[in-house]
Parts: structure tokens; C-alpha cells; sequence
């Protein structure tokens, strides 16, 4: 779908910075004040999630600057504001949603936006002492900012006696610097309860109020640091709180009975839970309603495909252990302190498996610690922090037997509020797909490039192919197939001359075989906007690059420029694979056309710190696209050439040298007639690829006069040779680059490959 814009001169793209108030109550309207960059012809308001609908009200007018002739212009770099209108519908769902500004040329970043089922209010200054205290009416949520050193926010309430009021705040969960501490004070101003680590940096008062009165409740930060960007928000008064479930996730098309703990949840003591065989897989927000229409804060559910089980005690030793069979998940919990729970498993000969627990990912307290152990009780190995603090063991087991998993909290922690999943099962290879950026920008005949990235989990290695949505049939998509090997391509998208202007919604798709199944995996949304009058067009007349490691090759680039455009163009290259590079290069002022030259070699330092050690990119097919950008009335135009591949054949030969930096040091004059020699030994590795164990031919490059060397071929399957450099006495004092050159025939064709650089220092 295109949404129609009007044609504009400008080229700068929005740039979104805060949103102002964060958060909205479901069936309410609200307004809110946008601020950033170039915010002064927004089209649209994109909402990541269903449920609110936006007005654009009015935006800052900007100031202008007015020459009195032609060729220059001019802007005041100031920030925008931008009004606007949420209306929040009643059935909105309760959480975050990502907001993006749309205008004529391009899609903003995103900002959060909160949607509550509390009324929102939002702190007034001053309110630093008691008597200045906002008054609020419970419940509620209020949102703030602590914006100096010596900043406190305080909030006065009426509680009744025996309400159980809650305090929680959200800051640093929702990308706040704060670290909070909260403190409760009762109707004399005496302090009852303080609070700054329950849920990470963020703050949680939990108290039954035990005498009838106004109470405050005051919030600074916890080291004294400030900014306008340490907001906050509190959800305060007699409110339902979740403090863990169990279990925390199930399978697929199946039904369960969830138990819930937590805070003000009256009756509530489970959920009957229905998993449908479609619901995606990985984690989803879960709140409890409350019979007043209150939800509780969020925890994570996870949804699998694996078969799931529930531990059972006692299961504290071996002769204990429950006995699971591969390819499940147990769902379990450390309660009370010091407990340890014990599964047992046959496998067969030969199998790999991977013990993973996830748990803080989940909101657990768990700090989890894994031992396994073989049928007589020896002990094979332990893990408690590969991702995070969550365990992970990956074991291959050599021979079949019965062995045993043994799970516990590294503290010797436990609770209620320590569950876990425990997946036991081979690998589960996947993939995801990120596109990068999202929300380009194309003119109309022009090309722009993404960069997808694979996330390839449990050793997927598998080809990718790779194919958009979304984007209209006349538009040149560059077709993709991402190798097994490779984790980044490069695609072009391509706009018509003819093309509508406005935004484009579009996805990445990529589709892979796991396990001889066809799955297909797509990106999160990309906002491309169609923008008119290119100042330039760029093309990579060459159809594809070829290049043998160690060697260069020249890509070849033409500017197609719009009439009276004549600005210089800076390029760049990217897709090149690690250890290979590109000359910077431009397009120069007025001209059409250049050359660049790209290397297909890295020369790093060796181990000992006097060698080069020549570094190659991987052979294969790459994706390459380059880009050019160039500044038009202080604002950057951006193009790029469609992209071409780029392949890379292996080389039959490397060749590395040590020392690459050699003295030669000449005594004073003589007396002697013959002249003085001087000897230095040069070492030859050679790394051979493809079977290749010919012989090597050695020949000097670059050697000045007075300079000689001995150079043996190096013999059928030797990888080290030593040279010798001779330097006589009339050679000129100073500094000289020199290299070997390695030849060769293969395959009946001729073959050659230079070291790295030696360089030779003449002095007496």
C-alpha cells in the first residue's frame, strides 16, 4: 500500500525525540506534544499496535533565512514541536506500542508509547516539600521527571486503613536512566518504608496501611543524578500485583492450569490457559484482570513446540531424580532455600544435546547453577552464566547410558518466586532476519540499499533465499540467495521514474529448510518513503566483480547527475566481506565517472610482532552495492547502485614473510679495496589451499640497486623457505619497499602471488 505525499523540496528526514506525555488511559483522549527534527510536515502518525488513532493538530512554525540572490541557502538548526491528538480506543490493548512520524520525506525513529487502564496525571513543580505535594486521587498512575540534582517529587493520597497499596515504578524498564528510590512517609511526615532495588533499578512499595490518613510518597534518584530524559512513571494505590507464575510457558495446541502469585489478587489463584497450534512461538506479555477491569504489571509466558513436563518432588539426589525423556522442557521451581532438583535421562551413543534454563529472562529470580553426571556419579560438567546469568551446558555424550542433570540456585537462593524451564534436547537450528535501516528513503529512478542481517541460532546452516513484500511490481527488488556461510547480504530496492510518492509498508521474508521442512521467517516492518527530484543516479557499470584472494580488482562507477548538479560525490562500498577493503573514492566535482579498487587481502601482524600475516576474505559469493551521498543545500542526498555480486576464488598459494622490517648497518669507511656485504635472512611461509603442492618460483620487486638476493624456488609441498638478502656497500643510504613475487602454473594457466611489504633500512 502507498500512502500519497506531496512532492517536497526539502531532503531532511524526521528526527523523533521525545513524546510527551509517555502514556495515555484506555477510552480517553490525549494530548501530546512531539518534539525532534524537520517535525513541521508530518502526514501521519504510525502506531506499531492497533487500538489508537492520531490527529495532527498544528506544528511550530520556523523561522527562515532570505538571501537576496541565487545559489545559497540557508536554515536555523532549531527543534520542532509538533500537537497532536490520541484518541485511545476503550478495547486498546494495555502495554507498549512504537509511534513513528511520517512527512514527505522519509519515517522517523520510533518512541514509545504506553497505553494504561489507570487515569494518567503528570506531575506539576514545584512539589519538593510536603506542603507543595501534588494531591492526587487513587488509583492512578503519575508520570514525572526528576530534571536536577536536588530534584524530589512528592505526592500526597488519602489511604484508608488495611489497604494494601502499591507503589511500583517503571523507569528503567522503559529506557529511563533513573535509578530510583521511593519512600513512603504516613500522615505525620514519619517515614514507614523505602524502596530501590526491587525490580532492577526500579522501585516497589508493598504496604498495608494500618492507620487512616493522607499519605506521601516521594521519589528522587538514588545517587542524585538528573536530566530531562530521567522520566518516570508510578502506578499507585490498592492495585493487583503479579509476582510470579507457574509454569512459565507451555506447548503449543495444548491446554494448562497456570497458578499465579501475587499481590490485592483476591481470589484469583489460576488461570486456565489454551495454547492455539498456530500462536507464535517465544515470549508474549501476560496480565491479570482484576474483577474492577485493573490489570496487573506484565510477566513473560513462553509458548514452545517441545513437549513440556512438571518436576516432581522430592527429586534432591539421584536416586531421586525424575526421569525425563529427550526433547522436552521442565518446568520447575528452587523452593525453599538450599533446594536441588535432579532429573535422569537415557542417551543414546554418540548424542548431543543442549541443557538450557530460562528464568531471568522470565522475571525469575533464579540465578541458575547446571551439573551433570554420568551413571556412577562423576562429574562431567557445570555452567551457571553463558547468556546472562541463565545456564547453559552443550555436551556430547560418546556412549550411551543414564545419566543425570542437576539444576540448583548458585546462592542457594529459593522461593516461590525461583521457577524455571529447563529445555533438554539436540539442537533446534533457526533463523530471524533484521533489516537495516528501517525506514529508508528512494527518489523516483533512484536505487537504496539495506543491509539483512541472519541471526542463525543452534548452528543453522542453511541457504537463505530472500524476497520482499509489500513493495509494488514495479519496483526492481535485487534478488537474493544468502549462502550458508554467510550471516549479512546487501539488497537494492529500486524505484520507477513513474513511481506514486509517499510511504510504502514492506517486509524482508527469508525461507529456509530445517530439518527438509520449508519454513519462512520475516523481518519487522520497513517504512520506505518515495521522495522526488534526484539529484543524482549511480551506477556500477561492471555486472559482477571477480577476484582471487590477494589480489585487487577495479569497480568501475558512473554519476549520472541532473543538470546543473556538479557537486562532489563521496562513495562508498558495502557488502565486502571481513578482510577485504575498498579505496576512498569520489566522484569528483563536474565528472561522470571513477575507479575504485578493491583489495582482497588483510595484512595483520603476526604473533611474534615482526612478521605480516596476510589475511583473506572468504571465498564465495558476496552481495556488494555502492553508495554515494552528497551535500545539497547543507543536506545530505544519499543513492545508491543497484547491487552486484562480488566473487572470491580461492587462491592455490599465500605468501607471509618475517622479519618485514630489516636494517642493514654499514661500518665507516675502510681501507680495504673489496667491498663490504651484508647478509640478512628473509623466512617464506607458504600456505597452500585447494590441494595445491606445486612448486613455488620466487622473483624480487622493487629492489634497488646494490640489493641482491637469493631466491630458490620453493619445493613441491614445502610451506617454509628461507631467502637471503645480500647489500653491498654502494647502495644509497635511506629506505626501500620491496617484495617477492610467488609464481606458479595451475590448472595449465600462470599463477602469481606477492608477499606482504618488507622494508629494507639502508644506514652506516
Amino acid at each position: 500500500m502507498i500512502i500519497p505525499i506531496h512532492s517536497m523540496q526539502a531532503q531532511a528526514i524526521p528526527q523523533f525525540t521525545s513524546v510527551a506525555p509517555i502514556s495515555g488511559q484506555r477510552g480517553t483522549t490525549v494530548e501530546v506534544t512531539l518534539q525532534g527534527q524537520n517535525l513541521n510536515q508530518v502526514t501521519e502518525i504510525l502506531f506499531s499496535g492497533s487500538g489508537i488513532s492520531a490527529e495532527i493538530k498544528n506544528a511550530d512554525s520556523q523561522p527562515l533565512i532570505q538571501f537576496n540572490g541565487q545559489g545559497i541557502s540557508g536554515k536555523i538548526p532549531t527543534g520542532d514541536r509538533l500537537t497532536a491528538q490520541f484518541t485511545i480506543a476503550s478495547s486498546a490493548p494495555v502495554g507498549s506500542q512504537n509511534l513513528r512520524l511520517a512527512t514527505a520525506n522519509g519515517v522517523s525513529n520510533p518512541q514509545r508509547f504506553i497505553v494504561s487502564d489507570l487515569p494518567e496525571t503528570v506531575e506539576t513543580e514545584p512539589n519538593s516539600t510536603t506542603d507543595q505535594a501534588n494531591v492526587l486521587t487513587l488509583p492512578v498512575v503519575v508520570n514525572g521527571i526528576i530534571t536536577s540534582a536536588d530534584d524530589l517529587d512528592l505526592f500526597q493520597f488519602p489511604v484508608k486503613k488495611n489497604q494494601r497499596l502499591i507503589c511500583d515504578v517503571l523507569a528503567s524498564r522503559i529506557g529511563s536512566p533513573l535509578d530510583s528510590l521511593l519512600t513512603l512517609l504516613d500522615p505525620t511526615g514519619k517515614e514507614i518504608i523505602s524502596d530501590d532495588l526491587s525490580n532492577g533499578l526500579d522501585s516497589l512499595i508493598d504496604h498495608t496501611v494500618q492507620v487512616s490518613g493522607n499519605y506521601t510518597l516521594q521519589i528522587r534518584d538514588v545517587r542524585y543524578k538528573s536530566g530531562n530524559n530521567f522520566f518516570y512513571r508510578i502506578r499507585i494505590g490498592e492495585l493487583p500485583y503479579l509476582d510470579t507464575i507457574f509454569p512459565l510457558g507451555g506447548k503449543r495446541d495444548t491446554e494448562s492450569t497456570v497458578s499465579v502469585t501475587g499481590r490485592n489478587l483476591g481470589s484469583i489463584k489460576s488461570i486456565q490457559m489454551s495454547i492455539s497450534p498456530d500462536a507464535p512461538l517465544g515470549n508474549q506479555e501476560l496480565r491479570v484482570v482484576n474483577a474492577n477491569g485493573v490489570s496487573t504489571n506484565p510477566h513473560a509466558f513462553v509458548a514452545g513446540n517441545l513437549k513440556e513436563t512438571l518436576e516432581k518432588e522430592p527429586n534432591n539426589a539421584a536416586d531421586q531424580a525424575n526421569s525425563i525423556e529427550i526433547s522436552a522442557v521442565i518446568n520447575g521451581r528452587i523452593n525453599p532455600q538450599k533446594d536441588i532438583d535432579c532429573f535422569s535421562l537415557q542417551v543414546p551413543p554418540m548424542t548431543r544435546l543442549i541443557f538450557e534454563v530460562n528464568a531471568q529472562r522470565l522475571g525469575s529470580q533464579l540465578d541458575a547453577f547446571l551439573s551433570l553426571f554420568d551413571s556412577k556419579g562423576e562429574q562431567l560438567t557445570v555452567n551457571d552464566d553463558v547468556i546472562g546469568a541463565e545456564a547453559r551446558i552443550d555436551f556430547s555424550f560418546p556412549q550411551e547410558g543414564k545419566y543425570v542433570i542437576l539444576i540448583r540456585d548458585l546462592n542457594n537462593q529459593g522461593g516461590t518466586n525461583f521457577p524455571y524451564r529447563l529445555s533438554i534436547a539436540p539442537l533446534q537450528p533457526d533463523f530471524g532476519l533484521t533489516v537495516i535501516p528501517e525506514n529508508p528513503r528512494v527518489t523516483r529512478g533512484g536505487t537504496t540499499n539495506l543491509t539483512v542481517s541472519i541471526n542463525r541460532i543452534d548452528e543453522f546452516r542453511e541457504a537463505i533465499s530472500l524476497y520482499f513484500s509489500g513493495f509494488p511490481k514495479d519496483f526492481d527488488v535485487s534478488p537474493v540467495l544468502i549462502s550458508p556461510d554467510q550471516t549479512q547480504t546487501q539488497v537494492t530496492i529500486t524505484a520507477p521514474k513513474s513511481a506514486d510518492l509517499g510511504l510504502i509498508k514492506a517486509m524482508a521474508w527469508g525461507r529456509g529448510s530445517i530439518h527438509h521442512n520449508l519454513v519462512e521467517r520475516n523481518s519487522t516492518p520497513i517504512y520506505l518513503t518515495v521522495i522526488d527530484h534526484p539529484k543524482y543516479i549511480l551506477e556500477a557499470t561492471d555486472l559482477s566483480i571477480h577476484v582471487v584472494q590477494g589480489k585487487s580488482v577495479e569497480l568501475h562507477v558512473l554519476a549520472i547527475r541532473e543538470e546543473k548538479f556538479n557537486k562532489l560525490i563521496n562513495l562508498s562500498v558495502v557488502g565486502l566481506p571481513a578482510n577485504m577493503s575498498a579505496s576512498n573514492t569520489s566522484v569528483p566535482k563536474g565528472e561522470n565517472h571513477t575507479v575504485i579498487t578493491l583489495a582482497a587481502a588483510n595484512f595483520g601482524q603476526g604473533r611474534i610482532g615482526l612478521d605480516l600475516v596476510t589475511r583473506l576474505p572468504s571465498a564465495g559469493t558476496h552481495q556488494i552495492v555502492v553508495n554515494g551521498t552528497a551535500l545539497v543545500n547543507n543536506e545530505t542526498h544519499a543513492q545508491s547502485a543497484i547491487a552486484i555480486p562480488l566473487i572470491i576464488a580461492e587462491a592455490p598459494f599465500v605468501l607471509n614473510v618475517a622479519p618485514v622490517k630489516q636494517s642493514f648497518l654499514f661500518p665507516k669507511s675502510t681501507n680495504t679495496n673489496s667491498p663490504v656485504e651484508i647478509n640478512a635472512e628473509i623466512i617464506i611461509d607458504v600456505v597452500r589451499q585447494g590441494g595445491f603442492t606445486d612448486k613455488i618460483d620466487l622473483f624480487p620487486i622493487g629492489f634497488p640497486e646494490g640489493l641482491a638476493g637469493n631466491l630458490p624456488s620453493i619445493p613441491p609441498r614445502e610451506t617454509r623457505s628461507k631467502i637471503t638478502l645480500t647489500a653491498i656497500e654502494k647502495i644509497k643510504l635511506g629506505t626501500y619497499d620491496i617484495k617477492l613475487l610467488g609464481k606458479t602454473t595451475v590448472n595449465n594457466q600462470p599463477f602469481e602471488q606477492e608477499t606482504p611489504k618488507i622494508t629494507i633500512k639502508i644506514i652506516d
